[in-house]
Protein backbone atom coordinates (compact mmCIF):
# COMPACT_ATOMS: atom_id res chain seq x y z
CA UNK A 1 0.00 0.00 0.00
CA UNK A 2 2.51 2.40 0.80
CA UNK A 3 4.62 1.62 -2.39
CA UNK A 4 1.25 2.52 -4.27
CA UNK A 5 0.71 5.66 -2.75
CA UNK A 6 4.57 6.62 -3.63
CA UNK A 7 3.76 5.86 -7.06
CA UNK A 8 0.84 8.32 -7.18
CA UNK A 9 2.45 11.04 -6.01
CA UNK A 10 5.78 10.45 -7.80
CA UNK A 11 4.72 9.68 -11.24
CA UNK A 12 4.27 11.60 -13.94
CA UNK A 13 3.02 11.79 -17.32
CA UNK A 14 4.67 8.42 -18.60
CA UNK A 15 4.63 6.64 -16.02
CA UNK A 16 2.27 4.03 -14.44
CA UNK A 17 3.70 1.88 -11.64
CA UNK A 18 0.54 2.72 -8.86
CA UNK A 19 -0.69 0.32 -11.46
CA UNK A 20 1.35 -1.89 -10.66
CA UNK A 21 1.20 -1.90 -6.74
CA UNK A 22 -2.51 -1.87 -7.37
CA UNK A 23 -2.55 -4.93 -8.89
CA UNK A 24 -0.47 -6.64 -6.17
CA UNK A 25 -2.65 -5.45 -3.51
CA UNK A 26 -5.74 -6.68 -5.28
CA UNK A 27 -4.33 -10.49 -5.71
CA UNK A 28 -3.27 -9.91 -1.74
CA UNK A 29 -6.43 -9.47 -0.57
CA UNK A 30 -7.89 -11.84 -3.58
CA UNK A 31 -5.96 -14.61 -2.17
CA UNK A 32 -6.75 -13.37 1.30
CA UNK A 33 -10.47 -13.93 0.49
CA UNK A 34 -13.68 -12.15 1.65
CA UNK A 35 -13.75 -13.54 4.83
CA UNK A 36 -10.28 -12.24 6.20
CA UNK A 37 -11.69 -8.46 5.70
CA UNK A 38 -14.62 -8.75 7.85
CA UNK A 39 -13.06 -6.97 10.98
CA UNK A 40 -10.68 -3.99 11.68
CA UNK A 41 -7.95 -2.75 10.72
CA UNK A 42 -8.10 -4.76 7.62
CA UNK A 43 -11.63 -4.12 6.43
CA UNK A 44 -10.23 -0.18 6.65
CA UNK A 45 -7.87 -1.54 4.04
CA UNK A 46 -10.09 -3.43 1.84
CA UNK A 47 -12.63 -0.17 1.63
CA UNK A 48 -9.60 1.92 0.66
CA UNK A 49 -8.58 -0.85 -1.91
CA UNK A 50 -12.02 -1.06 -3.65
CA UNK A 51 -12.33 2.30 -4.66
CA UNK A 52 -8.55 1.83 -5.93
CA UNK A 53 -8.76 -1.28 -8.10
CA UNK A 54 -12.34 0.46 -9.57
CA UNK A 55 -10.54 3.50 -10.63
CA UNK A 56 -7.67 0.71 -11.94
CA UNK A 57 -10.11 -0.94 -13.92
CA UNK A 58 -12.07 1.87 -15.23
CA UNK A 59 -8.78 3.75 -16.56
CA UNK A 60 -8.06 0.78 -18.25
CA UNK A 61 -10.67 -1.08 -18.66
CA UNK A 62 -10.40 -4.33 -17.29
CA UNK A 63 -12.74 -6.60 -14.74
CA UNK A 64 -12.11 -6.78 -11.99
CA UNK A 65 -12.09 -9.46 -9.14
CA UNK A 66 -14.34 -7.16 -6.72
CA UNK A 67 -17.56 -7.25 -8.87
CA UNK A 68 -18.30 -10.55 -7.77
CA UNK A 69 -21.42 -10.64 -5.22
CA UNK A 70 -19.27 -12.37 -2.10
CA UNK A 71 -16.81 -9.64 -2.19
CA UNK A 72 -19.59 -7.18 -1.71
CA UNK A 73 -21.34 -8.94 0.89
CA UNK A 74 -19.39 -10.87 3.13
CA UNK A 75 -16.98 -8.44 4.57
CA UNK A 76 -20.33 -6.61 6.25
CA UNK A 77 -22.10 -9.46 6.82
CA UNK A 78 -21.96 -9.36 10.77
CA UNK A 79 -22.71 -5.98 10.55
CA UNK A 80 -24.68 -4.84 7.51
CA UNK A 81 -25.49 -1.39 9.23
CA UNK A 82 -21.50 -0.56 8.26
CA UNK A 83 -22.08 -0.34 4.59
CA UNK A 84 -22.47 3.21 3.83
CA UNK A 85 -23.68 4.74 0.84
CA UNK A 86 -20.26 5.18 -0.71
CA UNK A 87 -20.03 1.66 -0.34
CA UNK A 88 -22.95 1.08 -2.05
CA UNK A 89 -22.10 2.95 -4.95
CA UNK A 90 -18.58 1.78 -5.16
CA UNK A 91 -20.47 -1.13 -5.46
CA UNK A 92 -21.99 0.05 -8.56
CA UNK A 93 -18.25 1.45 -10.01
CA UNK A 94 -16.81 -2.20 -9.47
CA UNK A 95 -19.15 -3.51 -12.07
CA UNK A 96 -18.56 -0.83 -14.53
CA UNK A 97 -15.20 -2.34 -15.85
CA UNK A 98 -16.56 -4.40 -16.93
CA UNK A 99 -18.76 -3.55 -19.37
CA UNK A 100 -15.66 -1.33 -20.45
CA UNK A 101 -13.99 -3.95 -21.58
CA UNK A 102 -16.68 -4.96 -23.56
CA UNK A 103 -16.96 -1.89 -25.62
CA UNK A 104 -12.96 -2.68 -26.29
CA UNK A 105 -13.56 -5.83 -27.09
CA UNK A 106 -16.12 -5.97 -29.07
CA UNK A 107 -15.44 -3.57 -31.67
CA UNK A 108 -12.53 -5.69 -32.64
CA UNK A 109 -14.67 -9.10 -32.51
CA UNK A 110 -18.28 -7.75 -33.78
CA UNK A 111 -17.01 -5.06 -36.55
CA UNK A 112 -20.24 -5.31 -38.05
CA UNK A 113 -23.75 -5.82 -35.95
CA UNK A 114 -24.83 -9.02 -36.80
CA UNK A 115 -27.79 -10.92 -35.34
CA UNK A 116 -25.56 -12.23 -32.43
CA UNK A 117 -23.98 -9.05 -32.17
CA UNK A 118 -27.35 -7.91 -31.39
CA UNK A 119 -29.04 -9.65 -28.85
CA UNK A 120 -25.38 -9.15 -26.93
CA UNK A 121 -25.80 -5.43 -27.32
CA UNK A 122 -29.15 -5.95 -26.14
CA UNK A 123 -28.58 -8.31 -23.44
CA UNK A 124 -25.21 -5.79 -21.92
CA UNK A 125 -27.46 -3.00 -22.13
CA UNK A 126 -30.18 -4.62 -20.48
CA UNK A 127 -27.32 -4.74 -17.34
CA UNK A 128 -26.75 -0.67 -17.60
CA UNK A 129 -30.45 -0.02 -17.47
CA UNK A 130 -30.18 -2.16 -14.19
CA UNK A 131 -27.38 -0.29 -12.68
CA UNK A 132 -28.95 3.14 -13.54
CA UNK A 133 -32.02 1.78 -11.94
CA UNK A 134 -30.14 1.11 -8.47
CA UNK A 135 -28.31 4.78 -8.80
CA UNK A 136 -31.86 6.96 -9.20
CA UNK A 137 -33.26 4.91 -6.47
CA UNK A 138 -30.29 5.52 -4.34
CA UNK A 139 -30.12 8.98 -5.72
CA UNK A 140 -33.66 9.29 -3.65
CA UNK A 141 -32.72 7.84 -0.70
CA UNK A 142 -29.52 9.94 -0.54
CA UNK A 143 -32.00 13.40 -1.29
CA UNK A 144 -34.09 12.71 1.71
CA UNK A 145 -31.50 11.65 3.83
CA UNK A 146 -29.24 14.45 3.19
CA UNK A 147 -31.85 17.36 2.42
CA UNK A 148 -29.83 19.50 4.75
CA UNK A 149 -26.26 18.39 4.40
CA UNK A 150 -25.62 20.60 1.26
CA UNK A 151 -26.58 23.97 -0.28
CA UNK A 152 -25.92 26.21 -3.29
CA UNK A 153 -24.01 29.10 -2.69
CA UNK A 154 -22.41 32.02 -4.76
CA UNK A 155 -18.62 31.17 -5.92
CA UNK A 156 -16.38 33.10 -4.43
CA UNK A 157 -14.65 34.53 -7.10
CA UNK A 158 -12.27 32.04 -8.13
CA UNK A 159 -9.89 31.17 -5.41
CA UNK A 160 -9.53 27.85 -6.67
CA UNK A 161 -7.96 28.75 -10.12
CA UNK A 162 -5.40 31.03 -8.41
CA UNK A 163 -1.83 30.34 -9.32
CA UNK A 164 -0.04 30.29 -5.94
CA UNK A 165 3.65 30.45 -7.51
CA UNK A 166 2.66 34.13 -9.31
CA UNK A 167 -0.05 35.62 -7.30
CA UNK A 168 -1.71 36.36 -10.28
CA UNK A 169 -5.02 34.78 -12.12
CA UNK A 170 -4.05 31.28 -14.29
CA UNK A 171 -7.05 30.71 -16.17
CA UNK A 172 -10.75 31.66 -15.96
CA UNK A 173 -13.30 32.70 -12.58
CA UNK A 174 -15.34 29.79 -11.32
CA UNK A 175 -17.88 29.24 -14.31
CA UNK A 176 -20.36 28.39 -12.42
CA UNK A 177 -23.05 30.72 -10.56
CA UNK A 178 -23.49 28.58 -7.78
CA UNK A 179 -21.09 26.13 -6.32
CA UNK A 180 -22.40 23.38 -3.87
CA UNK A 181 -21.12 23.21 0.27
CA UNK A 182 -21.81 20.50 2.45
CA UNK A 183 -21.97 19.94 6.39
CA UNK A 184 -18.66 17.85 5.92
CA UNK A 185 -16.59 16.11 3.35
CA UNK A 186 -18.53 12.63 3.05
CA UNK A 187 -21.28 13.69 1.55
CA UNK A 188 -19.52 16.04 -1.28
CA UNK A 189 -17.39 12.69 -1.96
CA UNK A 190 -20.81 10.84 -2.06
CA UNK A 191 -22.46 13.01 -4.77
CA UNK A 192 -19.07 13.12 -6.81
CA UNK A 193 -18.94 9.20 -6.94
CA UNK A 194 -23.00 9.03 -7.83
CA UNK A 195 -22.17 11.44 -10.97
CA UNK A 196 -18.87 9.74 -11.87
CA UNK A 197 -20.68 6.16 -11.53
CA UNK A 198 -24.00 8.45 -13.82
CA UNK A 199 -21.22 9.34 -16.47
CA UNK A 200 -19.83 6.24 -16.84
CA UNK A 201 -23.35 4.31 -17.04
CA UNK A 202 -24.50 6.56 -19.51
CA UNK A 203 -22.13 7.04 -21.81
CA UNK A 204 -22.17 2.60 -21.89
CA UNK A 205 -25.92 2.75 -22.48
CA UNK A 206 -25.43 5.13 -25.38
CA UNK A 207 -22.59 3.30 -26.84
CA UNK A 208 -24.81 0.17 -26.87
CA UNK A 209 -27.58 2.21 -28.98
CA UNK A 210 -25.87 3.30 -30.86
CA UNK A 211 -24.43 0.09 -31.92
CA UNK A 212 -27.66 -1.38 -32.29
CA UNK A 213 -28.73 2.04 -34.33
CA UNK A 214 -30.89 3.21 -32.29
CA UNK A 215 -32.34 6.37 -30.57
CA UNK A 216 -33.08 6.37 -27.20
CA UNK A 217 -32.38 7.89 -23.52
CA UNK A 218 -31.62 6.14 -20.76
CA UNK A 219 -34.45 5.93 -17.59
CA UNK A 220 -34.17 8.62 -15.24
CA UNK A 221 -31.30 9.96 -16.62
CA UNK A 222 -32.01 12.42 -19.65
CA UNK A 223 -29.21 15.14 -19.26
CA UNK A 224 -25.87 14.96 -21.49
CA UNK A 225 -23.15 13.64 -19.62
CA UNK A 226 -21.00 16.77 -19.43
CA UNK A 227 -24.07 18.26 -17.34
CA UNK A 228 -23.03 15.75 -14.53
CA UNK A 229 -19.17 16.17 -15.02
CA UNK A 230 -20.57 19.81 -14.14
CA UNK A 231 -21.68 18.45 -10.80
CA UNK A 232 -18.46 16.87 -9.67
CA UNK A 233 -17.14 20.40 -10.60
CA UNK A 234 -19.13 22.32 -8.71
CA UNK A 235 -18.12 20.32 -5.87
CA UNK A 236 -14.88 21.33 -6.03
CA UNK A 237 -14.46 24.76 -3.70
CA UNK A 238 -16.15 23.01 -0.70
CA UNK A 239 -13.96 19.84 -1.17
CA UNK A 240 -10.50 22.11 -1.52
CA UNK A 241 -10.69 23.96 1.21
CA UNK A 242 -7.69 24.04 3.36
CA UNK A 243 -9.43 22.27 6.21
CA UNK A 244 -9.90 18.96 4.74
CA UNK A 245 -6.45 18.75 3.60
CA UNK A 246 -5.08 16.36 1.49
CA UNK A 247 -7.91 14.41 2.08
CA UNK A 248 -10.34 16.03 -0.02
CA UNK A 249 -7.96 16.54 -2.67
CA UNK A 250 -7.39 12.51 -3.02
CA UNK A 251 -11.32 12.14 -2.90
CA UNK A 252 -11.78 14.53 -5.72
CA UNK A 253 -9.74 13.26 -8.41
CA UNK A 254 -10.48 10.32 -9.65
CA UNK A 255 -14.19 11.90 -10.42
CA UNK A 256 -12.66 15.02 -11.47
CA UNK A 257 -10.34 12.78 -13.80
CA UNK A 258 -13.83 11.27 -15.20
CA UNK A 259 -15.79 14.57 -15.83
CA UNK A 260 -13.04 16.46 -17.20
CA UNK A 261 -13.13 12.98 -20.01
CA UNK A 262 -16.46 13.87 -20.32
CA UNK A 263 -15.98 17.13 -21.52
CA UNK A 264 -14.70 18.92 -24.73
CA UNK A 265 -11.38 19.55 -23.65
CA UNK A 266 -11.61 23.24 -25.40
CA UNK A 267 -14.68 24.13 -23.30
CA UNK A 268 -14.93 26.70 -20.50
CA UNK A 269 -15.41 24.32 -17.65
CA UNK A 270 -12.65 21.92 -18.93
CA UNK A 271 -9.89 24.23 -19.14
CA UNK A 272 -10.70 25.85 -15.72
CA UNK A 273 -11.02 22.10 -13.98
CA UNK A 274 -7.58 21.25 -15.77
CA UNK A 275 -5.98 24.68 -13.57
CA UNK A 276 -7.70 23.85 -10.32
CA UNK A 277 -6.38 19.92 -10.66
CA UNK A 278 -2.87 21.09 -11.71
CA UNK A 279 -2.70 24.10 -8.90
CA UNK A 280 -4.24 21.55 -6.05
CA UNK A 281 -2.14 18.38 -6.65
CA UNK A 282 1.54 20.29 -5.82
CA UNK A 283 -0.40 22.33 -3.20
CA UNK A 284 -3.07 19.66 -1.42
CA UNK A 285 -1.68 16.56 -2.81
CA UNK A 286 2.32 16.22 -2.59
CA UNK A 287 1.54 15.78 -6.55
CA UNK A 288 -0.68 13.22 -6.06
CA UNK A 289 -2.46 12.77 -9.74
CA UNK A 290 -0.55 16.18 -10.88
CA UNK A 291 -0.66 14.22 -14.65
CA UNK A 292 -4.06 12.48 -14.01
CA UNK A 293 -5.82 14.42 -16.49
CA UNK A 294 -3.33 14.04 -19.12
CA UNK A 295 -2.96 10.23 -19.30
CA UNK A 296 -3.75 8.38 -22.07
CA UNK A 297 -5.69 5.44 -21.18
CA UNK A 298 -8.01 3.09 -22.89
CA UNK A 299 -10.88 4.62 -21.41
CA UNK A 300 -9.77 8.41 -22.00
CA UNK A 301 -9.29 7.16 -25.71
CA UNK A 302 -12.82 5.44 -25.41
CA UNK A 303 -14.32 8.86 -24.41
CA UNK A 304 -12.20 10.93 -26.65
CA UNK A 305 -13.59 8.84 -29.34
CA UNK A 306 -17.09 9.73 -28.43
CA UNK A 307 -15.93 13.12 -28.15
CA UNK A 308 -15.11 13.00 -32.46
CA UNK A 309 -18.21 11.27 -33.36
CA UNK A 310 -20.43 13.36 -31.76
CA UNK A 311 -18.51 16.68 -33.51
CA UNK A 312 -19.22 14.82 -36.63
CA UNK A 313 -22.72 14.20 -36.19
CA UNK A 314 -23.25 17.75 -34.91
CA UNK A 315 -21.57 18.70 -37.72
CA UNK A 316 -23.13 16.46 -40.47
CA UNK A 317 -26.73 17.52 -38.92
CA UNK A 318 -26.03 20.89 -39.51
CA UNK A 319 -25.06 21.09 -42.96
CA UNK A 320 -27.69 21.78 -45.24
CA UNK A 321 -29.85 18.85 -46.50
CA UNK A 322 -28.65 19.36 -50.17
CA UNK A 323 -25.22 18.70 -49.82
CA UNK A 324 -25.26 15.98 -47.45
CA UNK A 325 -24.99 12.18 -49.05
CA UNK A 326 -27.10 9.29 -47.48
CA UNK A 327 -24.90 8.42 -45.47
CA UNK A 328 -24.33 11.64 -43.69
CA UNK A 329 -28.28 11.88 -43.44
CA UNK A 330 -28.15 8.42 -41.60
CA UNK A 331 -25.34 9.10 -39.40
CA UNK A 332 -27.30 11.14 -36.44
CA UNK A 333 -29.47 8.72 -35.91
CA UNK A 334 -26.57 6.22 -34.60
CA UNK A 335 -25.68 8.64 -31.70
CA UNK A 336 -28.13 8.73 -28.88
CA UNK A 337 -26.68 10.92 -26.55
CA UNK A 338 -28.28 13.70 -28.20
CA UNK A 339 -31.55 12.34 -29.16
CA UNK A 340 -35.17 12.76 -27.62
CA UNK A 341 -37.19 9.99 -26.00
CA UNK A 342 -38.69 7.15 -27.57
CA UNK A 343 -42.93 7.87 -27.50
CA UNK A 344 -43.16 5.63 -24.31
CA UNK A 345 -40.52 8.30 -22.90
CA UNK A 346 -38.41 4.81 -22.42
CA UNK A 347 -35.62 3.48 -24.15
CA UNK A 348 -36.83 0.21 -26.25
CA UNK A 349 -36.01 -3.30 -24.22
CA UNK A 350 -34.72 -6.11 -25.88
CA UNK A 351 -37.02 -8.27 -27.75
CA UNK A 352 -37.22 -11.66 -25.52
CA UNK A 353 -36.83 -13.90 -28.51
CA UNK A 354 -33.66 -11.78 -28.86
CA UNK A 355 -32.15 -12.38 -25.29
CA UNK A 356 -34.02 -15.14 -23.71
CA UNK A 357 -30.79 -17.71 -24.90
CA UNK A 358 -28.05 -15.02 -24.55
CA UNK A 359 -25.95 -15.86 -21.75
CA UNK A 360 -23.94 -12.63 -20.62
CA UNK A 361 -20.66 -11.95 -17.76
CA UNK A 362 -21.95 -8.28 -17.62
CA UNK A 363 -24.75 -9.38 -15.26
CA UNK A 364 -24.56 -7.03 -12.35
Amino acid sequence: MALHMYELVTQDSGTSGWIAHAGGIGRLVQARGPWLHKTYPEKSVFKELRMLLAADGIYYCRRTFLDEQKWKEIPWEDDVNDKTTLDYLIDILLDIPSYLEKVTRDTALFPAVTPKSRAHYYAVREGTIRLLEKLDLGQKTWKSDFTHAFRQISPKGSPLAKDEETESSSGEETPFKTVFYFTDMWPAYELCTYNTAVILLVSLYHEFSEKLNEQSTPPFFISPVQEYGRQICRCAEYLLLDIHGSRGWINFTFSATIAYCAMDEDSVEAKWLYTVCKRNSRSKGFGFGEFALDRVTPFSEWMRSRQERRRATTSAEQAPLGIRSRGEQNVGRLHGIWSTHTPAGLPPRAPPELVSNVRTDAEP
